[in-house]
């Protein structure tokens, strides 16, 4: 793959011309005010022969959020146009290329505290009866991965409900994993850049439901969340490989953090608006500075 040098740093950002407007309009606006050229790449019109895309060395890349089924194209896109020259929000080039599980994995891997998980359910039912049992009971939480704004999070609170449930779900071929069901009247969503949390907001739980993060008008405002909390979320990104993300943490009455998500990419307009933190400047800031090793 050949590269081309340019003078000043290009911001390429992937995503949907149609997705994610406050996002692509925050970026958009941090680079017009220090004379950077967005340049807003389609990956369902990208050409795989145009290697006149390739960003040159000391230019910048960022993948926006995509839905489910079109996270996969976002991702070849971005790794097609990666190399070792460009600046990224990934902690190295090998892990910007990789394909890494989800994040609940890794984060048992490394002992973060997070609800006791079930990574694949099984039709069987005795094997179900034993991690209720091992998720310390019912209530449990059956999530179906790839959701967001809390859909696919499902609360059960019987064997009857469990079993029925999980048999639609493998009819329909649907990844599920099980979780230990988290008595928490709010959440925190909290946003890493680098090694601190630049950002932070707090989900409260509605009338009538459990979940915190539901639909597109939640209940939501700033919070500054406790030294034990940020480091946690700082943890949280850097085990993932990555150098920004937004991080869900449940918080129960006794205080005890547990982290449920970690998002790469995420959703930072609406921390942003809550908080009145201009988080896309200081994500261009941050690949600037990186691009200038880079060149």
């Amino acid at each position: 793959m050949t590269v081309h040098y340019s003078s000043a740093m290009k911001f390429h950002y992937i995503s949907h011309p149609r997705r994610n407007p406050a996002i692509t309009a925050s970026l958009q606006k941090a680079c017009l005010s220090r004379s950077i050229e967005f340049i807003q790449v389609n990956p369902f019109h990208f050409d795989f022969t145009d290697f006149s895309q390739i960003p040159a060395p000391g230019d910048a890349i960022y993948r926006s959020l995509a839905t489910t089924a079109h996270n996969g194209l976002s991702r070849t896109v971005e790794r097609w146009l990666i190399h070792r020259q460009v600046a990224t929000l990934y902690s190295s080039y090998e892990r910007a290329l990789s394909q890494w599980p989800q994040s609940y994995v890794i984060h048992a891997k490394h002992s973060l505290p997070q609800p006791i998980t079930i990574w694949n359910v099984p039709r069987d039912r005795q094997l179900i009866d034993r991690y209720v049992e091992f998720v310390h009971g019912y209530p449990v939480i059956i999530k179906v991965t790839g959701g967001s704004h809390g859909v696919g999070v499902i609360k059960v609170d019987s064997p009857a409900s469990l079993y029925s449930l999980i048999d639609y779900l493998h009819g329909t071929c649907t990844q599920t994993i099980m979780r230990q069901f988290i008595t928490a009247r709010h959440s925190a969503r909290l946003i890493v850049l680098a090694d601190q949390v630049i950002a932070a907001i707090e989900y409260s739980t509605p009338a009538h439901d459990f979940r915190t993060n539901i639909g597109h008008n939640p209940i939501v405002k700033a919070k500054q969340f406790s030294a034990d909390i940020n480091k946690l979320a700082v943890q949280a990104v850097a085990t993932m490989g990555n150098l920004f993300g937004g991080v869900d943490i449940l918080i129960d009455a006794k205080g005890q953090p547990y982290i449920t998500e970690m998002n790469f990419p995420c959703n930072f307009a609406r921390a942003a608006a809550a908080t009145n933190i201009d988080i896309a400047s200081l994500l261009v800031n941050f690949l600037q500075d990186e691009a200038k090793t880079h060149v």
